[in-house]
């Protein structure tokens, strides 16, 4: 049981030195918008995933960014989008405006691909009690991601960043 443990605790010491790195290159940054593309560009050392999203309020426009680790149709990210602004719009307090700027980057997508959404998590971006965005981590794999590692382990985590 002891190489179990030792795996384990180099696994979390790892994930602590990405989540300190992450903080370091956010620095003292008050843009949201540069933050959070700090914080989704990360995410890879931590996650498997088909796509990082986020999803922010910014003035009179939301601003959906994607970035496709995985070749995934056109339907897959419009699943995503819908999947964040609703929850998105479940947590704010004031409706959401209705002009949304889409950003993709990463891999070309595949409309040959079929395959669905088959798992995610939402990260919520909170600044002074007030919802101003998501972040999104989608997978094309059902059941890739336990609610409570995601809770316990990152979100909180990368909350306090």
């Amino acid at each position: 049981k002891k190489p179990v443990e030792n795996r384990d605790l180099w696994e979390r010491l790892y994930e602590l030195s990405i989540l300190r790195e992450i903080q370091e290159r956010i620095g003292y940054e008050l843009d949201i918008e540069k933050v959070t593309d700090v914080i989704t560009g990360s995410l890879i050392n931590l996650f498997p995933y088909s796509t990082s999203s986020s999803l922010l309020i910014k003035g009179d426009k939301l601003i959906f960014k994607t970035y496709a680790q995985e070749r995934i149709s056109h339907t897959y990210m419009e699943h995503v989008k819908k999947t964040v602004l609703a929850s998105l719009a479940a947590m704010s307090d004031h409706p959401l405006p209705q002009t949304i700027e889409e950003v993709i980057s990463g891999l070309v997508p595949d409309d040959t691909n079929t395959l669905p959404l088959g798992s995610f998590f939402n990260i919520p971006l909170i600044i002074n009690n007030e919802v101003v965005g998501m972040i999104n981590i989608s997978s094309t794999t059902p059941g890739l991601y336990k609610e409570t590692q995601m809770t316990t382990s990152y979100s909180s985590e990368i909350n306090r960043l």
